[in-house]
């Protein structure tokens, strides 16, 4: 059985979830611009932007896929929600 993350506990959700993240983006904002490097704390905040987000671009990422997996892709603007395949290479 796996485990379930605890980012879907509704406490944690409203806790920490709710965007703007008030504590966490102006130190990561100050830190870039004064070129202090804050690599945990900003893919943290850009995991956790991620998992709240709905829809994200992640047609790079599938178009990766594709190409050198021969996997598959749905379009967005497809009403069927057809699978694809192009060859991109």
């Amino acid at each position: 059985m796996t485990p379930e993350s605890p980012l879907t506990q509704p406490q944690v959700k409203k806790k920490c979830l709710t965007p703007p993240l008030v504590g966490v983006v102006p130190v990561v904002c100050l830190a870039q611009t004064r070129g202090v490097p804050v690599p945990e704390m900003a893919s943290g905040l850009c995991y956790l932007d991620s998992y709240c987000s709905a829809r994200l671009p992640q047609n790079l990422t599938q178009a990766h896929r594709d190409a050198f997996g021969a996997h598959t892709y749905q379009r967005r603007d497809d009403p069927e929600g057809a699978f694809h395949h192009t060859d991109w290479l």
